[in-house]
């Protein structure tokens, strides 16, 4: 699976100067991530962190909001897992909306 282009939806998390969060999973109820890092770490395996293209330091200049829905693609770089409660990541991701 690693380094295989993918793409997935679910909804805005959190935008970052270089990356956003997206949740796959069900039931989202407006959580930030540092919230889901610490607290809620049932939800971080249908959760992607999706590393941007866009220059770095630049945030990310999206007409969305969190909770709104979003498409994205990218590159698997780690893959998430149920039993140890841990997230998704791609890289070389591009928002499609």
């Amino acid at each position: 699976m690693y380094n295989k282009e993918v793409t997935w939806e679910g909804v805005l998390v959190q935008t970052f100067p270089d990356f956003l969060v997206v949740y796959g999973g069900e039931s989202y109820n407006g959580e930030n991530w540092l919230n889901m890092e610490t607290n809620s770490t049932e939800m971080l395996p249908y959760t992607f962190v999706v590393e941007t293209q866009n220059l770095e330091g630049q945030s990310l200049d999206l007409n969305i909001d969190r909770g709104d829905p979003i498409k994205v693609k990218g590159k698997i770089n780690k893959q998430g897992s149920l039993e140890k409660e841990s997230h998704w990541k791609l890289t070389d991701g591009l928002v499609i909306q």
